[in-house]
């Protein structure tokens, strides 16, 4: 069996860096997922949403806050996308996404206080990364799906 280091040599630097990208960005959505969905007092997208929202999308932010369908689907959102890139499933679905849960994020804030490029843009970019390369393949269940992917062509939009 090889070593950790021989196996991280063995596939070369672009690989084990997706490879790493993949999990550290896994482990981020994962979890903040995980700590919204079992933080103490509960957990609401809500204060967010009325306090942070501002600039021409404010109203529809607004609408949606303290919304518990909302609340829901932003930690399956962050859970499913966090597990999904950790074991290099569907990549390129999770990718996409995790840039659903991101854009809207990053649309709160119109014009940006701290300039165009913020936290957000820097995570949709990784994701964009990770979509794009097939980073799933390497050390993930989209790797063991190859074959699958090749009788059923549809595949090619969801695994990466």
């Amino acid at each position: 069996m090889l070593a950790p280091a021989s196996a991280v040599r063995r596939l070369g630097p672009t690989r084990a860096s997706l490879l790493c990208l993949r999990i550290g960005m896994g482990w981020f959505m994962f979890y903040a997922g995980w700590v919204k969905a079992y933080a103490e007092d509960g957990w609401s997208a809500g204060q967010f949403l009325t306090d942070a929202a501002q600039g021409p999308f404010a109203g529809i932010f607004h609408a949606m806050a303290f919304n518990p369908v909302v609340d829901a689907l932003v930690i399956v959102g962050e859970l499913g996308v966090g597990m999904a890139l950790i074991f290099g499933a569907a990549v390129r679905f999770a990718a996409l996404s995790g840039i659903g849960i991101f854009v809207p994020l990053y649309l709160t804030h119109l014009p940006p206080p701290d300039g165009w490029v913020s936290q957000h843009v820097i995570y949709i970019l990784a994701l964009a990364v990770l979509g794009a390369t097939r980073s799933g393949v390497t050390y993930g269940i989209d790797g063991l799906l190859g074959a699958w992917e090749q009788r059923f062509p549809i595949l090619k939009y969801l695994l990466g």
